[in-house]
């Protein structure tokens, strides 16, 4: 079983046969995950829903080969300040 890791997880808690998607608020509602270095791109409407379509989309691309045991979500958020 594939499982997911959120911030505060130490490296150890970390196998190195992971994956890991950077995360971002979608303009129109819910969240985007986008696999760093693998053409993997999903979308949930809320955390809960997101962690099961990236899961989905992580045993479909790679179906027949190795899955990685770990998933890594990194939640960004961009934040503009005013000089």
């Amino acid at each position: 079983m594939t499982r997911i890791t959120k911030p505060g997880r130490s490296e150890e808690d970390m196998n190195p046969n992971g994956i890991l998607f950077e995360v971002t608020k979608a303009s129109e509602g819910g969240y985007d995950a986008q696999a760093v270095g693998h053409c993997i791109f999903t979308q949930g409407e809320d955390q809960d829903g997101l962690e099961t379509m990236v899961q989905d989309a992580v045993r479909c691309h790679f179906a027949g080969g190795d899955v990685p045991d770990t998933i890594r979500l990194h939640y960004v958020e961009d934040e503009a300040i005013s000089i």
